[in-house]
């Protein structure tokens, strides 16, 4: 297995296992797969339903699926099917607001608190068995970091400016040339307006960088602007690092 040698690797990643959402990922994964055997085998649900129930489970009173599917993390369209999953098994109740009929508000059924009074203190069994290699105030440490993490996570979500693939159409978004780059606090796609050196397109918006491999290869005197928006090197061209301003941004 590749693994960079620096350190602090997940602050300056260099491979695949420096990643941070990769590590959490096969974390996740790992301890994940006990959680999902014990839904699906033992309890005839799915790890979805089971993150619903869990949360109806410490509510006080009924929510609204809008305030469910905030707080387990899925869109909406995931929760509603989720929901009318958990309905048909009568483990959920929905009905209808008083003051608003076409609102809807959710509760667990007497079948899903029980399931949920069962299944509650296995799955936090697993979680103390998971942290038992860590001591009290690594505990406490890391459930600080994680907060700030997920809040970070939340904030960079906000901020992202990234497009979204057409699924009713089956297809994916093409991916752009350019990459993409944190421009100030913001994610973008590169539009591939900067321009090589000497090169007489440099009053025009100049396509796009000639590699995906994290550098760009440009022209040295290059007067065809196609030459770049075909994503090919051409004779006698320097490559160097990626680097882009603000300028290169939109």
């Amino acid at each position: 297995m590749l693994r960079s040698t620096s350190p602090s690797r997940l602050a300056q990643p260099e491979v695949l296992d420096d990643l941070l959402l990769y590590r959490l990922g096969r974390l996740v994964g790992t301890s994940g797969t006990m959680v999902i055997r014990l839904c699906e085998g033992g309890f005839g649900i799915t790890r979805r339903e089971w993150r619903a129930i869990a949360s109806l489970g410490r509510s006080t009173g009924a929510v609204r699926p809008s305030q469910l599917s905030e707080h387990i993390g899925l869109d909406r369209a995931r929760t509603s099917r989720a929901i009318t999953s958990m309905v048909a098994k009568g483990l959920v109740r929905r009905e209808s607001a008083p003051a608003d009929r076409r609102e809807a508000l959710l509760s667990l059924t007497p079948q899903g608190q029980a399931l949920y009074d069962r299944l509650m203190p296995t799955v936090r069994a697993l979680n103390r068995e998971l942290l038992s290699v860590l001591g009290p105030e690594e505990i406490e440490g890391l459930d600080s970091m994680l907060a700030r993490q997920q809040a970070q996570a939340g904030a960079m979500a906000g901020w992202a400016e990234l497009p979204k693939a057409d699924r009713r159409r089956g297809g994916r978004a093409p991916h752009p040339l350019g990459g993409y780059a944190w421009a100030g606090t913001r994610l973008k796609a590169l539009r591939g307006t900067a321009v090589a050196d000497g090169c007489a397109g440099a009053s025009r918006s100049h396509g796009f960088p000639c590699s995906y491999s994290g550098m760009q290869t440009w022209p040295t005197g290059c007067a065809q602007r196609g030459h770049h928006d075909a994503g090919h090197p051409v004779d006698g061209a320097s490559t160097r690092p990626l680097a882009f301003s603000r300028k290169d941004l939109r």
